[in-house]
């Protein structure tokens, strides 16, 4: 996650060598404003959207569940629209490995994401859906954090002495959602990128302690923590059920997996009930079991 910085990097270095970046420019604006993201994109008549834009952090969402629901599907649902209106070409949606058996609100508002996609009937734009895990270095990961509390602190905090995770660089997970993306949408499926071995966390913090040359346990103190909402001690790529329906599809490094998965529920009468609901301040406690009705799996 977090690659959008590497990604325009990318995208600028590409037009520069073509002697085109003054075509290139940074706009603020939020999703959540349809007229904005509609006018937008009918003036700049992209060919492509990367869409990222997501609030991630899992135990934030888990106690913020109108907010999560609000700006990942309902912001999404909207820039969707608006690609869709415009005549957007080709649009791809950075999902997440959490969307598998999803424990928290997070995973659950990606996972719906993917539904509403899969239920779109468009003849202008096609849509791709990336899935893909941790991305080491970026934003609110692991290891700067893990440098950070070093610095300051002398000690390091873990969940689990058993959490695994999957990590990539973010150089190579923008370079994959661009090749994935000249692909084009194949067959309904979705592309999941290949994240290699799952990696031990803990492991890693005492790697990281040993190369600033100190002892973890005595130099750094190591602090387990728990769980905390909403969090899986190890992470999956897809589900048994979803692991018979994937191939190579002839790609290095991206794997296809055949999209077959059907909402239990009307997608798009269900959205619109989540965004009434956080319109008229709905509590959290409600908002947590009209997500249930979808995702069982759902902790806490």
């Amino acid at each position: 996650y977090d690659n959008s910085e590497y990604l325009i990097f990318l995208l600028e270095q590409n037009l520069k060598e073509r002697g085109q970046l003054e075509r290139c420019s940074l706009i603020v604006g939020n999703i959540l404003y349809e007229h904005k993201l509609l006018s937008l994109l009918k003036k700049i008549k992209p060919d492509i959207v990367f869409h990222a834009a997501a609030y991630k952090h899992v135990h934030l969402m888990n106690d913020n569940i109108d907010q999560a629901i609000y700006n990942n599907i309902v912001g999404t649902k909207r820039i969707i629209d608006a690609a869709i209106e415009a005549k957007v070409k080709l649009f791809t949606f950075i999902s997440t490995d959490k969307v598998v058996n999803p424990t928290s609100v997070m995973g659950a508002t990606k996972k719906i994401c993917e539904f509403y996609i899969k239920n779109i009937q468009s003849k202008h734009t096609q849509f791709n859906i990336v899935r893909f895990g941790n991305v080491i270095n970026s934003n609110g990961s692991a290891l700067p954090l893990f440098e950070r509390q070093m610095r300051l602190h002398r000690y390091i905090t873990v969940t689990h002495r058993k959490m695994m995770r999957f990590f990539m660089s973010i150089r190579e997970a923008a370079q994959l959602v661009i090749k994935s993306t000249s692909q084009g949408n194949v067959s309904g499926s979705i592309y999941i990128l290949n994240m290699g071995e799952l990696i031990n966390i803990y492991e890693v913090a005492e790697c990281l302690v040993r190369s600033k040359n100190l002892i973890p346990g005595e130099d750094v103190e190591m602090r387990i923590t728990g769980l905390r909402k909403g969090e899986k001690l190890v992470e999956e790529l897809y589900t048994e059920t979803e692991k018979g329906r994937i191939s190579r599809g002839g790609m290095k490094d991206i794997f296809l997996l055949k999209n077959l998965d059907e909402c239990p529920e009307d997608i798009d009468s269900f959205i619109a009930e989540l965004e009434e609901m956080v319109k008229n301040n709905v509590s959290q406690v409600v908002l947590k079991k009209s997500l249930k009705r979808l995702f069982p799996s759902l902790k806490g």
